[in-house]
């Protein structure tokens, strides 16, 4: 399978509810942020830390961009993202899903359609918008959304061409640590 040119990883967010910052959390010998390194480096080109605190990240030895609108959530690093690419085709992957391996990401890419903007995992109950390929037409919608000052992820759902593809089977994989209660929960379960 051919490799896309970008990847990018989310790291931008507050970590306010864990209580420290999520990518540099060490659960099992490693780093959040090394997992999500791990899984897209097969499947991309170059990889892009979105984060607002390079300094945190910089053993990672990799490039950084800091948001262009601060304080606005994912959508803001989605948009620095997109209008630095110059791939058409750019695959994203949030800090904080320390359990995601290659294969669903391999899914994505097997259903990669070139008339979609977003293409997401999905489960029976949940959708993943971060976990997702999107296309660079998407910068249009994700601007005028900013502009209506609407950050919210699943809105662009409503107004991108989207993929759900199913991933049920891959559902533990999705989970996203918000909390150090939602680790252990999620811990609790494996």
């Amino acid at each position: 399978m051919k490799k896309l040119k970008q990847g990018f990883i989310l790291a931008g967010g507050q970590s306010s509810r864990f209580g420290t910052d999520k990518g540099t959390f060490v659960l099992e010998g490693k780093k959040f942020i090394e997992n999500s390194v791990r899984v897209l480096t097969p499947f991309v080109e170059k990889i892009t830390i979105l984060t607002n605190k390079p300094e945190k990240y910089s053993f990672l030895n990799l490039p950084t961009l800091q948001d262009k609108i601060k304080d606005i959530g994912p959508i803001g690093g989605l948009f620095t993202a997109l209008s630095e690419t110059e791939s058409e085709w750019n695959l994203f992957l949030p800090c904080d899903s320390p359990f995601l391996t290659e294969k669903p990401i391999q899914k994505l890419l097997e259903n990669l359609d070139s008339k979609k903007q977003l293409i997401f995992p999905s489960t029976n109950d949940k959708v993943f918008p971060l976990t997702a390929i999107f296309n660079k037409s998407a910068l249009a919608k994700i601007e005028q959304q900013i502009f209506v000052k609407n950050y919210r992820i699943r809105s662009l759902l409503e107004t991108l061409d989207c993929m759900k593809v199913d991933c049920e089977e891959f559902k533990n994989e999705f989970a996203n640590i918000n909390s150090k209660e939602d680790l252990w929960e999620f811990q609790k379960k494996k």
